[in-house]
């Protein structure tokens, strides 16, 4: 009964692993396309859209999308970076590392 107790949690494992490798496989397509737009040098996501054949109404939640992850990440690195720098090194003295060793 233990095996079939470690196959369940491997299987749930894997399907969250799945999961979680979709939804980087459409933020890579988001940032994609906002990259492409940012530089087809189109002054409207209506004349992209356009040129592409695809709907605009999706192209401009798709580059929102995008760019709303990008503030996110931008928002996420800039709390982080300070309490990086806050944080002791990695030998636990509060000490600056000597130079020229």
């Amino acid at each position: 009964m233990q095996s079939d107790r470690g196959a369940a949690k491997f299987f749930a494992g894997t399907g969250v692993q799945e999961a979680l490798a979709e939804l980087a496989r459409q933020a890579a397509k988001r940032e994609a396309l906002l990259r492409a737009f940012e530089a087809s040098g189109r002054s409207s996501e209506q004349e992209f859209a356009e040129m592409y054949g695809m709907d605009a109404g999706e192209v401009a939640r798709t580059l929102q999308r995008a760019r709303d992850d990008n503030k996110r990440a931008q928002a996420a690195a800039e709390t982080a970076a300070p309490a990086a720098a806050a944080a002791p090194d990695a030998t636990g003295s509060d000490e600056p590392a000597a130079a020229g060793n």
